[in-house]
């Protein structure tokens, strides 16, 4: 899975994950990143199968990307 991210520091004070609907990527969050404070760590993901990340060989279903998205938070 692609991911931006403007980078975790002793001064986050707030994290905000940003997710794109269907069929937009991670490329709609550009400027929030870009404007975001200092004290807050922005990430913004690309779907498996969109935007950056891997193309996939099959689709993945709503409780697949569900999944996707808690094991990427959790790891972050």
């Amino acid at each position: 899975m692609h991911i931006l991210d403007t980078g975790a520091g002793p001064d986050i004070e707030l994290t905000l994950v940003c997710v794109h609907g269907n069929p937009t990527w991670s490329y709609l969050w550009r400027n929030f990143l870009a404007q975001a404070p200092s004290n807050v760590r922005v990430i913004a993901l690309d779907h498996l199968g969109m935007g950056y990340s891997e193309r996939l060989d099959s689709d993945r279903v709503l409780e697949q990307r569900v999944d996707d998205l808690t094991r990427l938070v959790r790891a972050l």
